[in-house]
């Protein structure tokens, strides 16, 4: 189990993989933590009200504390949203086959 600081909320919480977008135990918000040996991503959810907000606010403390290999960014992702029109995004994507011929 790793932990993880609530970017919202600040509280503790623990969990096997950090990565994926999941609601905190204390006040709900999604986020997710991304680390690596040089830098550390927090991820917002852009449901979230207010997540744009929030990231120009911890990205703003972590820079007076010094913590530059620190950054926040929002999830953009349009998975829920739903496509008005033809949309390459939405069309089913070619897949390799062995029987498939060239």
């Amino acid at each position: 189990m790793e932990t993880v600081s609530c970017p919202y909320c600040r509280e503790t919480n623990h969990t096997s993989c950090p990565e994926v977008m999941a609601e905190c135990a204390y006040c709900g918000h999604r986020s997710a933590e991304v680390r690596d040996t040089y830098q550390t991503i927090v991820i917002l959810d852009s449901a979230d009200p207010g997540s744009w907000q929030k990231a120009e606010e911890l990205m703003t403390e972590w820079q007076e504390q010094g913590f530059l290999e620190r950054e926040a960014i929002v999830d953009r992702r349009v998975g829920k949203e739903e496509y008005v029109g033809s949309d390459r995004r939405m069309r089913p994507s070619w897949v390799a086959s062995p029987l498939a011929k060239i």
